[in-house]
């Protein structure tokens, strides 16, 4: 294939490509146009991502009862919800004091919270996606 095909293919495959890659997933329902019209104010924006992290949270929470529903219809279900309720307690542990760490290079900041705010929203979000796969599986 002579070089300007190349060039002219990789172009058009560039093309049919940038929808999807433009298309960010949203992080919550609501988040990316609450962030926008924040207009850039460490309050607004913290408040964007306290809805969001109140959503999986919630979601969090139905999931990880139906984790222990699906514990409890196992073959096995004392062993099951227990290594589901260790797992969750390492996560908490994990998660708050990931969350402090994540403030470090922006110590007593503006950015120090929104940093730790976005961590705790993502690693919720992560939690609640994976408990609910164990639900279903």
């Amino acid at each position: 294939m002579p070089y300007p095909r190349i060039l002219l293919y990789c172009l058009v495959m560039l093309c049919l490509a940038a929808p999807a890659l433009a298309q960010e997933e949203e992080l919550a329902p609501g988040f990316n146009m609450c962030m926008e019209n924040s207009g850039g104010v460490t309050v607004e924006m913290l408040g964007c991502l306290q809805t969001a992290y109140d959503y999986w949270d919630a979601r969090l929470n139905a999931n990880y009862k139906k984790a222990k529903q699906a514990c409890r219809d196992s073959g096995d279900p004392k062993a099951w919800s227990d290594k589901l309720l260790k797992a969750q307690r390492a996560w908490v542990q994990y998660k708050e004091l990931t969350s402090d760490l994540v403030q470090l290079p922006n110590e007593g900041g503006s950015m120090a919270r929104l940093n730790a705010m976005g961590f705790l929203v993502e690693e919720t979000r992560k939690q609640a996606l994976l408990l609910g796969n164990l639900a279903y599986e």
